[in-house]
């Protein structure tokens, strides 16, 4: 006679007197619904009157040791499936076991404790084979998550729980015999036990195969092979693909696992409608999971990382009630490896600039604020391949007034921005920020004459077809290559090694045009509609991006390098609305299925270069200085550290009227050039100064690559209409070709009165004018050569037209650039005047600055020293200042031994060596302002004036001064189903995010202090407030007095992982601060009851200020049996259960299927009410995967019973 004890809420059976039944054979309540969680906590039911264990049968057992003698404990067990669970309970333990052993008839699952006796490891055997937590054989990959162990040994009462699971016990029969053994120092125990798991559910509903298809991994963008890396640290998605099988629909619950090679530690887990043949196409067709931030970050790796992800799928009974069976479980797992690789996190600065705009409505600058020009940051960061962009926002005193200011201007002053922070600073990219809707441009150093720095880019936003991408954009021109030609045979687009992933696509003129990138154009074609990102993609950054359809972004696309913009759609804020151009969207020739908030995304071919790129990187040596080498006689070893020397800034412009160019102030500053192959001598770079169009980013230049959100050629401006005013614009390749394209057809010669003579013209730059008849004629008719469509490649093998040069003072030549100016045209058909600046290794050597034109010899302008312009700084009115206050900065007038004006330029520094301009150049010897954001809180900021005369250079600092060190700033992000981060705007507990008991999720935080500072690494306070209760604190002293300390040993996997936020340090990853996890190792799942939680987290910084910011979440009961409060699940389950008759079987085992198939020819012989069918028995033959020979074998036997 058996007892069944269970544990509360369990339903009890009847007491069983029977010498025919078989004594190993399991009560009806051992017969279990559903998996536990496996982590040393038998979980108590709270809300729903059942738990984790409810469904399982709970029995008092002996272990015997080695003399004999015997030990009371309490064993709880189940079938679920085709595996089973076991929960040990021991009470006053009085030693430590060293070992815990679960031996089943083909595998050995245990835990060993390590040396320091904190923990329990786990480890496997599999035939001869064994496995530690760590380590996979090839070839036992099928066994990835399918069993698992937990204990907690608790030193304060001596007790001991351990929790096992094991699927797949019943291939081959429904008798399991297992052992249970605990190794002492001196003794070992163990305990025997054979059970026969032999009851069925009769297919007494319908039955329906549901079929796990796959899963796959999205973070940026994904091909259904998975054929694109993935990146550690980056958002990802999981999309699990379920089928419907035999039904148009099915409720189906699925459970993702992480798994570190055999053991899974964390899971999630969510409802799901399954359909029919699932199509990645429809975001709803999967099953979509935002993997928490600790399933993919891991802590000082620098090789790539696998981990495993095994899905599961269950029919799932919401109302509590059997809707339908799945005869066929073989389909119903999937495991998937990926490997996370490391990559480069880019470093990048942003200035906001300082611009007057009409959507501010003030009289005075404006900048961007600060939440858009994250997205802006966050946009980029999601489309690159990088785990983490590392953004630096400057203070916005660091822009002079950029009012009306065209790209090249905001460039020229990016770079001397960078000629300052470069010395000191390590950094990728600078980035500004505009406030006016202008287009993008980029600094790459192929761009025209291939003197680019590729490091500056400025946008707009609303001014760029790329939008929000404007910056990814711009950076993809700066380290990416034009006409790169790999292995020295020729660049020709076609061959393998050549690469041009730095240039523009198609619909690069309103639509037009077949784009630069000739490799592209080898690979996909010409059309527009070839210029899209292949595969689909995924953005992490729209509200719910698990489940918003708005975060899958069709195949169609159009690929970021592209003009071609989704949706016809316009600038965000009053910038001019684009009204040509032939976009992608929902009609023909695009058929987009449907437009996002992007206006293009990244394509699996730049997203590919980019990771090489990125997987390479080396900040001293960046991998785009490659891509010049062999043009370049100089080396490419970075920037040098050398003793304090000085650069010469070279500064001018070139009028747009046609005048030569000028020689603006030049100036010496400390510091060293970098001496990699962009670089010609001791010269760094210079602006690029191709022609963007205004509020559209449209390039209207003579081949100037390098400029965003316009193509890269020149455009002509005509009427769609005779006579009508210019409202087309059109490749200017397409004069003179012979076709009509404009329609008042002034793109070609007109003949109007019909003398024989071409009557329309053009006009050149000079003023000068040609007939129409000889524009793109193959000469240069005009003086500049401009009415020819000049490619890039030829542009810049063209003789430049001047020389720039620097001179000794006996006149020997130290070094020296070639100049040809290019202008930047509105839409307006006006040109700009083109602004350059130069930097050239001075050191006291550089005596005069001469222009030269090249076609004559001739001496254009100069400049040479003359003596320094000596100021001196007047003395500050405090020693200490507020943020808020003036501070009024004076210097003395110097008098100029030159020609030229004395100008001055204000800078700041708070002792670190680094200077700061505040604002540009004046002639002014005072300057007001307020402190701000500047970098401070030290006791050694100072200003200095730097004085020049056009040439010579004086500075003069002031005294230390105080400055109050800024509270930093703290945000916290959580990608538990991307839900955690909703519940931060949401003020009742009604509207709390719901987790359920026993889900992984991850909060993560964000630290940015504008002082510049060093992250705090004793910084970090953390705690975990259950209602008014703390339950979990990150191990400071000032958070663990309300949390009961936990003596004991357990063995939760994040002990051996990556997930350290057990201690008060602020641990990070080069500044990326590493995530907080949960359930973890102090907190296991099952500790995590349901009730209202509350994250709080306190960052102090070094200099002593801090911030506090939270999240609130409610964990809710795990639903076991569908409503709160019902029972009528497990109660039909348990009822409709039946035995088969095996009396005439003898010693043959039965496997779980073959049992499932004997019950069901029982009762089609008895003719039982819904039994089945010949033709439904044949199927389920198949479905069960049960031989013809073996399917009649077991046939003939039920009808002999």
């Amino acid at each position: 006679m058996t007892l069944s004890v269970l544990l509360p809420g369990c339903i009890e059976s009847p007491l069983i007197d029977d010498e025919d039944v078989d004594p190993n054979s399991a009560p009806k309540e051992a017969m279990g619904m559903w998996w536990p969680t496996v982590d040393g906590i038998i979980g108590i039911p709270i809300l729903s009157g059942h738990s984790e264990w409810s469904d399982a049968h709970k029995i008092d057992i002996n272990f015997q040791d080695d003399s004999g003698s015997l030990h009371g404990a309490k064993l709880t067990y189940k079938s679920v499936e085709e595996g089973m669970a076991l929960a040990l309970e021991i009470d006053s333990l009085k030693d430590t076991p060293q070992s815990i052993i679960v031996e089943f008839p083909d595998r050995e699952i245990s835990l060993n404790i390590d040396s320091t006796e904190s923990k329990f490891g786990p480890s496997m055997t599999i035939g001869s084979e064994s496995f530690d937590f760590f380590t996979l054989r090839p070839g036992f990959e099928d066994s990835l998550g399918k069993d698992n162990i937990a204990a907690i040994y608790d030193f304060d009462s001596n007790d001991l729980v351990v929790e096992v699971t094991a699927e797949d016990l019943f291939s081959s029969s429904t008798e399991v015999s297992y052992a249970l053994k605990l190794e002492f120092e001196n003794t070992t125990w163990q305990f025997d036990k054979t059970t026969t798991f032999d009851w069925v559910l009769p297919y007494l509903f319908p039955r329906n195969d549901i079929s796990i298809q796959g899963i796959e991994v999205i973070q940026t963008i994904q091909t259904a092979d998975m054929a694109i890396p993935l990146i550690e640290g980056k958002k990802s998605l999981a999309r699990v693909y379920v089928d419907s099988r035999n039904f148009s629909t099915a409720e189906v619950t699925v459970t993702l696992k992480l798994c570190i090679l055999i053991f899974c530690v964390d899971q999630l887990e969510k409802n799901h409608l399954a359909v029919k043949n699932p199509n990645r196409d429809n975001f709803d067709h999967s099953a979509n999971f935002v993997l928490p931030d600790h399933w993919v970050t891991f802590e000082g790796y620098t090789e790539a990382i696998p981990i495993g992800l095994v899905a599961k799928i269950t029919p799932n009974y919401g109302d509590g009630i059997i809707t339908y069976l799945d005869p066929n479980k073989s389909n119903n797992n999937f495991m998937e490896v990926i490997t996370l690789n490391p990559t480069h996190d880019l470093s990048i600065l942003v200035l906001p600039t300082r611009e007057w705009v009409t959507w501010d409505g003030s009289d005075d600058p404006a900048i961007r604020n600060e939440a858009t020009m994250e997205y802006w940051m966050d946009t980029t960061e999601a489309a690159f391949p990088v785990g983490n962009l590392d953004v630096t926002y400057l203070s916005p005193i660091l822009s002079p007034d950029l009012s009306n200011a065209s790209a090249v201007e905001v460039n020229n002053w990016l770079r001397t921005l960078d000629a300052f922070l470069s010395i000191g600073l390590d950094y990728d990219q600078m980035f500004g920020a505009r406030s006016s809707s202008r287009g993008g441009l980029s600094d790459p150093l192929w761009s025209s004459s291939g003197v680019g720095l590729s490091r500056v880019s400025s946008c707009g936003d609303a001014g760029s077809t790329s939008r929000q991408l404007c910056a990814a954009h711009e950076i993809i021109h700066n380290i990416g290559p034009s006409n790169f030609d790999g292995d020295g045979d020729g660049f020709s687009g076609s061959d393998s090694s050549d690469e041009d992933w730095g240039t523009h696509l198609q619909c690069r003129t309103g639509g037009s045009g077949s784009g630069d990138d000739a490799v592209w154009r080898n690979l996909f074609g010409t059309s527009d509609i070839n210029a899209n990102i292949q595969d689909l993609g995924w953005d992490s950054n729209v509200p719910l991006p698990e489940t918003n359809n708005l975060a899958l972004i069709p195949s169609a696309y159009p690929d970021l390098m592209s003009y071609c913009r989704a949706g016809n759609g316009g600038p965000a804020d009053t910038g001019n609305t684009p009204t040509s151009g032939n976009d992608a969207n929902t009609g023909a020739p695009w058929n987009l299925p449907y437009v996002t908030n992007q206006t293009k995304w990244m394509s699996t071919y730049h997203y590919l270069y980019l990771y090489d790129q990125l997987s390479d990187w080396d900040t001293s040596n960046p991998p785009y200085l490659d891509f010049y080498s062999s043009t370049s006689g100089s080396s490419s070893d970075g920037r040098q550290v050398a003793p304090i020397r000085t650069i010469r800034v070279v500064s001018g412009m070139a009028d747009d009227n046609g005048a030569n160019p000028t020689l603006s102030h030049s100036w010496e500053s400390e510091g060293v050039l970098p001496t990699g192959s962009n670089y010609q001598g001791s010269y760094v770079g210079r602006p690029h100064v191709g022609h963007s169009h205004d509020n559209h980013g449209d390039d209207r230049g003579n081949g100037a690559q390098g400029d965003d959100e316009g193509p890269d050629q020149r455009t002509f401006h005509c009427s769609s209409t005779v006579g009508g005013t210019p409202d087309t614009e059109i490749p200017f390749s397409e004069v003179n070709d012979g076709k009509r394209d404009c329609g008042d057809g002034s793109d070609e010669p007109q003949d109007f009165d019909n003398d024989g003579t071409i009557d329309n013209w053009f006009d050149c730059m000079d003023g000068s004018t040609v007939s129409m008849e000889l524009v793109n004629d193959g000469n240069d008719d005009c003086p500049d050569g401009d009415d020819e469509s000049h490619d890039n490649s030829s542009d810049s093998d063209s003789e430049p037209m001047y020389t720039i040069r620097v001179l000794d003072n006996s006149g020997n030549v130290l070094d020296s650039v070639q100049y040809t100016p290019n202008f930047e045209v509105h839409e307006s058909n006006e040109t700009t005047d083109d602004f350059f600046t130069f930097y050239f290794q001075d050191n006291g050597m550089i005596n005069s600055i001469e222009i030269i034109e090249n076609s004559t010899g001739r001496l254009i302008d100069s400049k040479q020293s003359s003596g320094q312009p000596t100021t001196r700084m007047s003395s500050l009115d405090a020693t200490e200042f507020s943020r808020e206050e003036i501070v009024d900065v004076k210097w003395s007038q110097a008098t100029s031994s030159s020609n030229n004006d004395v100008l001055y330029q204000l800078e700041y520094s708070w002792g670190n060596d680094v200077w700061l301009p505040i604002g540009g150049m004046t002639s002014s010897t005072s300057k007001s302002f307020n402190l701000d954001t500047l970098p401070g809180g030290t006791s050694d900021s100072k200003f200095r004036v730097r004085a020049t005369n056009g040439f010579d250079t004086y500075f003069s600092e002031s005294s230390t001064f105080t400055i109050p060190n800024q509270a930093p700033a703290l945000n916290l992000e959580t990608s538990e189903h991307g839900r955690l981060a909703e519940g931060l705007t949401e003020s009742t507990a009604q509207a709390k995010v719901r987790i359920h008991q026993g889900e992984s999720f991850s909060i993560t935080p964000e630290i940015r202090d504008d002082d510049w500072t060093q992250i705090n690494e004793n910084g970090c306070t953390a705690v975990l407030k259950r209602g008014q209760e703390t339950v979990w604190s990150d191990g400071n002293t000032i958070n663990t007095a309300g949390v009961r300390e936990k003596n004991r040993i357990s063995s939760h996997p994040s002990q051996s992982l990556h997930n350290p936020h057990d201690s008060a340090n602020c641990l990070h990853n080069d500044g990326k601060l590493l995530p907080y996890s949960f359930p973890n190792k102090d907190l296991l799942p099952g500790e995590m009851t349901p009730g209202d939680y509350e994250f709080v987290m306190t960052y102090i910084d070094l200099g002593g200020a801090s911030v506090s910011e939270k999240i609130a979440f409610t964990i809710i009961d795990s639903g076991y049996l569908g409503p709160i409060g019902s029972d009528n699940l497990l109660t039909n389950y348990r009822t409709n259960l039946e035995k088969a008759d095996m009396i005439d079987w003898g010693e043959v085992k039965l496997s779980k299927s073959e049992l499932q198939y004997y019950v069901e020819l029982q009762r089609a012989a008895r003719s039982e009410d819904g039994s089945l069918s010949d033709a439904d028995m044949s199927d389920l033959v198949l479905s069960l995967g049960i031989s013809d020979s073996r399917a009649e074998e077991i046939r003939s036997s039920s009808l002999r019973a």
